[in-house]
């Protein structure tokens, strides 16, 4: 019994060795045949010294892959971003939009609305005629004149208690009009008011036919000669006469306090634009966002200007002034910036206009981004009109003494009496707008790295340092197949001689 019990235990000592041994046989000979560098060597070679220098070897390999891996993966976590600049040639081309605003927001020869101004001005305790000091120059005084003016002319017209026209029509600034050489009048402009220069008007907006045009350079695109008013008869209140111009896109309403040019009073100016488109890459890559449609992310400021028109960041930040600074702080809305609320009672006595610029003062001094750039994200995508202006002397005296017989002058001049060429050209502008060219110049992000970049780096760095493929990757799970084959034979062979 004893013999028997002996002859048992050996013969499963002799099965547990087995075990391991196949095992221990797959495991080395998927070592010594690997596809990767360094392992093979150190299986193969029955030297310690060789075995330790190829073990020094293959650490260092590995420390190397696993550091540039971390290195490549934390750098595509970045979203770095390539920007690419194209330029596309066009033969045919939508016009942009050009709005203009007489800088005199009050056609003050008219007596009604020279009585509403005296009126609004005595309202405040301001005195008509303005005598400068030293504590309060010219320029102050009759900028806050103006101010007090603009911002009552707007809330009146807002509350129907001025049902008046108080600034220029279009046809009484207009003396010509041209595009591509074809007549223009005040049906193709598209009106609407503002705080600051009354009256605009908008040629080719989306409210009205967009023009087309395969023609560039000067003489081309939008021509027109307008008055501005008459000096010293239509420009009380004011420091300078001219016009404000804006080029946009079709799309949208312009922000006229942030995208115009000035155009002087006695010159033709020439305004040659070039278009620059810009497209970025929305989250994760930045904080711009890539359309204007509201979710349930959007900071209450911009649903409140996505409400009313096309995004931007600029005049999100001033409904962000509006609604968390000016009116907790002053009981009315700044009449500088576009209504969000209909119900919105805006400021126009002379101690609520300073009680807005005391505010702007303080967050004009602030750090903009810190107080809105959470609420009013960038754009991500925008159109840039690039301007080159050119100026000439408009009109010659020769031009003066025939055009000043046209019937349309005739009729804006009849009330001022015989008027000299000095006077009249302090009182007219010419204004041609045209392409430059009809090409354009996109400017667009791209990702930098993408997941076949960083599969393809961690690949090259695993390859370099370990000699290692893709498939060398499967060789691990060769192993388990082939050791449990083995072992299951050996149980199969065991059974059937144990029969």
């Amino acid at each position: 019994m004893e013999s028997q019990t002996n002859i048992s235990e050996n013969e499963a000592k002799r099965k547990s060795k087995t075990n391991s041994s196949v095992v221990k046989e797959s495991f080395i000979n998927i070592c010594s045949n690997t596809t990767a560098h360094a392992l093979p060597n150190i299986f193969r070679t029955d030297v310690l010294l060789v075995r330790i220098f190829w073990f020094l070897i293959l650490l260092g390999g590995i420390g190397a892959s696993i550091y540039y891996t971390y290195i490549s993966i934390y750098s595509f976590f970045q979203y770095p971003v390539s920007v690419n600049i194209n330029r596309y040639d066009k033969s045919l081309e939508d016009f942009p939009a050009v709005t203009i605003c007489n800088t005199n927001p009050f056609e003050s020869s008219n007596p009604t609305v020279m009585e509403y101004l005296k009126k609004t001005l005595r309202k405040n305790g301001l005195d008509l005629d303005i005598n400068p000091t030293e504590k309060a120059p010219a320029i102050y005084q009759v900028k806050q004149a103006a101010k007090v003016l603009k911002a009552a002319a707007l809330a009146d017209k807002k509350t129907g208690i001025m049902t008046n026209e108080t600034s220029f029509s279009l046809d009484s600034m207009l003396i010509s009009c041209y595009f591509d050489g074809e007549k223009c009048n005040s049906s193709d402009f598209y009106k609407f008011y503002t705080f600051e220069y009354g009256n605009c008007f908008t040629f080719n907006s989306y409210k009205t036919n967009i023009k087309t045009t395969s023609k560039y350079g000067q003489g081309n695109g939008l021509t027109m000669e307008l008055f501005t008013g008459f000096p010293g008869r239509q420009d009380y209140y004011m420091e300078r006469r001219g016009l404000y111009l804006i080029v946009h896109n079709n799309t949208y309403d312009p922000i006229v306090k942030y995208e115009g040019i000035r155009v002087p009073v006695g010159y033709s100016t020439d305004i040659g634009i070039r278009r620059t488109f810009y497209d970025r890459l929305s989250y994760p890559f930045s904080q711009c966002r890539d359309d204007s449609s509201p979710n349930s992310k959007d900071s209450e400021y911009f649903n409140k200007t996505t409400n009313v028109t096309k995004y931007s960041n600029k005049l999100c930040t001033e409904v962000c002034l509006q609604n968390m600074y000016i009116i907790p702080k002053c009981n009315c809305s700044d009449p500088e910036i576009l209504l969000t609320d209909q119900n919105q009672v805006l400021c126009k006595t002379l101690n609520e206009t300073i009680c807005v610029e005391n505010v702007r003062k303080n967050f004009d001094s602030s750090d903009v981004s810190t107080v809105c750039g959470e609420y009013c994200p960038i754009e991500c995508e925008r159109i840039e009109y690039d301007t080159d202006i050119f100026f000439s002397d408009y009109p010659t005296e020769y031009y003066y003494n025939i055009v000043s017989k046209q019937p349309n002058l005739i009729e804006k001049f009849s009330s001022f009496g015989n008027v000299s060429y000095e006077r009249f050209k302090k009182s007219v502008l010419m204004v041609n707008v045209y392409y430059h060219s009809l090409s354009y110049t996109m400017i667009e992000e791209s990702q930098a790295i993408t997941y076949e970049d960083v599969l393809g780096v961690i690949g090259g760095q695993v390859g370099l340092f370990l000699g290692a493929s893709f498939l060398t990757f499967f060789e691990p799970i060769e192993f388990v197949i082939e050791a449990i084959y083995k072992l299951r034979e050996r149980k199969r062979n065991a059974v059937q001689e144990f029969k």
